[in-house]
């Protein structure tokens, strides 16, 4: 940047080139499509995990601390990190580091579990926001995809607010969707070419509850339920329908008294 023959700022960024496309296609003898990503002609299976904040104090979060949780997720042979709409946009060694570590970066737009306005001056300020980190990440060879939100029309949908036959309204009981749908979709066309979903989770362009298309979350499922048939048994069921999940839930290991109790009941169902 300069003013007349002053320089007053340099930033140099490195620019990373391959072919990233998301396969929709027919399943055969199967309802809903695929949802497969492709890089460089080569179709990848997608396994990996949703980022948080690594701090609740963000100056805290190291370039070494991004650096050890990333590579651990290599090692482990995760290919995608979804950086969760409840958290915040990553600083750009998170990035920097995903590039460097060949892991594909699912990013969320800020906005989760939430009923959000769309009255003129908060669109405003999602425009800025959002314009702000698209071009500050567009030039990121790890992004693959952008999405929404995360569960708002889940949360819509079970609170009888949203139709997915009415179209985006600033003055219906679902709002936002006119963050989701027009402006968001709208700000990338002008500034990338990755592609967006409208949040997550989402079923398809015609039913967005339809967990054969699109990511569906797949929850409660905590690390007692792993052990005890009748979770198995569900988890395998959603497995066989679900074309990429967008999560996962596991919790950490209960009280054992608890979990004897929990293993009590549903040893009788």
């Amino acid at each position: 940047m300069k003013r007349e023959a002053t320089v007053l700022e340099t930033k140099v960024s490195r620019l990373g080139v391959r072919r990233l496309r998301l396969l929709e296609e027919t399943v055969q003898h199967e309802a809903g499509s695929s949802f497969v990503f492709e890089v460089n002609n080569v179709a990848m299976c997608c396994g990996g995990a949703n980022w948080i904040p690594d701090d609740s104090f963000l100056p805290r979060i190291t370039r070494e601390r991004y650096a050890q949780r990333l590579i651990n997720a290599r090692d482990a042979n995760m290919t995608m990190i979804r950086v969760w709409g409840g958290g915040i946009y990553e600083d750009d060694a998170f990035y920097d580091l995903c590039d460097e570590l060949g892991l594909l970066v699912w990013q969320d737009f800020m906005f989760a579990c939430g009923i959000y306005p769309a009255h003129p001056s908060f669109l405003e300020s999602v425009a800025l926001e959002a314009t702000a980190n698209i071009q500050r990440l567009r030039h990121h060879a790890c992004l693959a995809i952008w999405t929404g939100n995360n569960e708002d029309y889940q949360l819509a949908y079970s609170a009888g607010y949203y139709d997915p036959n009415a179209a985006p309204d600033a003055s219906s009981s679902f709002p936002a969707r006119v963050i989701y749908e027009e402006l968001l979709p709208a700000l990338l066309a002008l500034r990338v070419v990755q592609r967006q979903e409208c949040g997550q989770p989402v079923g398809g362009r015609r039913s967005r509850r339809s967990v054969a298309r699109r990511p569906p979350h797949v929850g409660g499922l905590g690390t007692l339920g792993a052990a005890v048939p009748a979770l198995q048994r569900t988890w395998r069921a959603l497995c066989v329908r679900v074309r990429h999940a967008g999560r996962a839930v596991v919790g950490d290991a209960p009280i054992l008294s608890r979990a004897a109790r929990f293993a009590a009941v549903v040893g009788r169902l």
